[in-house]
């Protein structure tokens, strides 16, 4: 196993990245409720997130992005970034493999017929789209068929050390058409103007992310790859090389069309793990890169596994502290999912 964690900090300010419903004029920012300790006794605080069913969005539609321009495989719908991902027969695309795909399904939903193998359409699915190669799907014939996505992640939330500091509020916006008060609308007098609200939120924001690198291109019923080593390498390097363009283009999340974010990134990390998972500590309390060097020492003296720690700091001062711990700094986010590649890529013998 080759697994990949990252976690970041990041002050956003003025976003409305994850919205929910709407009340009248007014849309709500999404929130959660988190429980923090204060001195001796545990609080409830709600605060503004974006749902990591959004951050996971926005991840498989740069593997989309990039996968059309390098010619990868994808499916129909997931070309137009439209992540159904064959839950039904009706959402199979027109493509030649899709639809001969979509006939295996049907058959195998009417009988239990010795034709239809379950391991066989989740190789058909992952040869042909690295969007779900990579994000995983679930076929829901008679005899279901199921991947689990290959990567992970969870809300962005505000970090527990800055609670003070995250807040929502309304902002007021007004739609204004002049030339629309001399129309008329079943005799009355149409309103040129519509007052409407926008709740945006401004914190500091933390998030976790996690992929098995070694299981890309990999079926999860036979435990073998399902295309070349080649294919595997380019898949692999499309995982990394989306997340790179996801954070350093700051294209995630909703509403970027008016409400695009001011967004700097306080500090990221990354670690490479061999034959383990291991995920980075919950960033939400700064000391989460001290943590997870200490914890990925001890793993490699009790248990040999071996590691790969890389970061980016916004602040000096936060250079220094990697540097110390002795975690390798890039100079770009891009860079340090770089080196971690080249990494990655020589453990997996591609």
């Amino acid at each position: 196993m080759v697994w990949l964690s990252l976690g970041l900090r990041a002050l956003v300010n003025v976003e409305a990245l994850n919205m929910a419903e709407s009340v009248g004029n007014f849309v709500r920012h999404r929130k959660a409720a988190i429980v923090v300790r204060s001195d001796s006794r545990y609080i409830v605080r709600y605060v503004p997130v974006v749902s990591g069913e959004s951050m996971g969005h926005a991840y498989q539609s740069w593997i989309a992005r990039l996968a059309s321009k390098r010619n990868l495989p994808l499916c129909e719908y997931c070309e137009r970034e439209e992540f159904v991902k064959h839950a039904q027969p009706q959402l199979f695309g027109g493509k030649a493999w899709e639809v001969q795909l979509r006939d295996i399904a049907m058959k195998g939903e009417r009988e239990r017929s010795k034709g239809y193998e379950p391991g066989n359409v989740e190789s058909s699915i992952v040869a042909n789209c690295v969007v779900e190669d990579i994000g995983g799907f679930l076929v829901t014939a008679r005899i279901p068929v199921k991947r689990t996505s290959r990567f992970v992640c969870g809300y962005m939330v505000p970090a527990v050390d800055a609670l003070e500091a995250a807040v929502v509020e309304p902002q007021l916006h007004v739609r204004h058409a002049p030339t629309a008060m001399r129309v008329t609308v079943e005799g009355e007098e149409a309103r040129g103007q519509m007052i409407y609200y926008v709740e945006v939120g401004s914190a500091v924001y933390t998030w976790s992310f996690g992929i098995d690198l070694s299981s890309v291109g990999v079926s999860t019923y036979t435990n073998k790859p399902v295309v070349d080593d080649k294919a595997r390498r380019a898949r692999v390097e499309l995982a990394l090389d989306a997340l790179a363009h996801m954070l350093e283009s700051n294209m995630f999340g909703a509403k970027q069309s008016r409400f695009n974010p001011v967004i700097s990134y306080e500090s990221i990390l990354l670690t490479l793990s061999k034959d383990t998972p291991f995920m980075v500590s919950s960033p939400t309390r700064s000391s989460y890169i001290e943590e997870t060097v200490r914890r990925a020492k001890r793993m490699s003296e009790r248990y040999g596994y071996k590691f790969k720690l890389v970061g980016y700091a916004g602040f000096d001062s936060v250079k220094s502290e990697m540097s110390n711990l002795g975690v390798e700094v890039a100079d770009t986010i891009a860079d340090a999912i770089a080196r971690i590649k080249e990494e990655a890529l020589s453990w997996l013998g591609l």
